[in-house]
């Protein structure tokens, strides 16, 4: 099993980061490339501790018991969790503001009691949402050009 580190799509079918992927959903000669361009790690369960490797790099998951979720946070994403919440409110809106990974928007969005901070991560979590939308609509639409043009 694998675990999506950013959001990738594995043939055709779209994949967050933090979801589980099957192993049959990763072709085995792309998956070394997968992981160590950060987008897959290997998944391992460690004494009913969930972490993932990804070559040298360890990632932890944390389950998020309001929404039923799981996410998986690099040491660096960690980091970033636990600056933001140790910063005043209004330091932390703007530290989020610079984040633009959807794993820490989404602990701290579940973690930080600050109506404020909550705020803010919810808005630049609909922002990457519209991002995404976005750039997999400009994919579909070169697909369909590169069709095109081949026919």
């Amino acid at each position: 099993m694998y675990i999506a580190l950013k959001d990738l799509n594995l043939s055709g079918v779209r994949y967050m980061a933090g979801e589980k992927i099957p192993k049959e959903a990763v072709v085995p000669k792309r998956a070394t490339a997968l992981t160590r361009s950060g987008y897959i790690a290997n998944h391992e369960d460690n004494n009913s501790r969930d972490v993932a490797d990804a070559g040298n790099e360890k990632y932890i998951t944390i389950h998020l018991q309001k929404c039923g979720k799981d996410i998986i946070l690099s040491p660096h994403e960690a980091e970033a969790v636990f600056v933001i919440l140790q910063e005043n409110a209004e330091d932390a809106a703007v530290t989020l503001a610079e984040q633009n990974s959807r794993n820490v928007l989404e602990v701290i969005r579940e973690l930080d009691s600050r109506k404020g901070v909550k705020a803010a991560a919810e808005a630049f979590l609909k922002e990457l949402d519209k991002s995404a939308e976005e750039t997999a609509k400009e994919d579909k639409a070169d697909v369909g050009q590169q069709k095109e043009a081949v026919g």
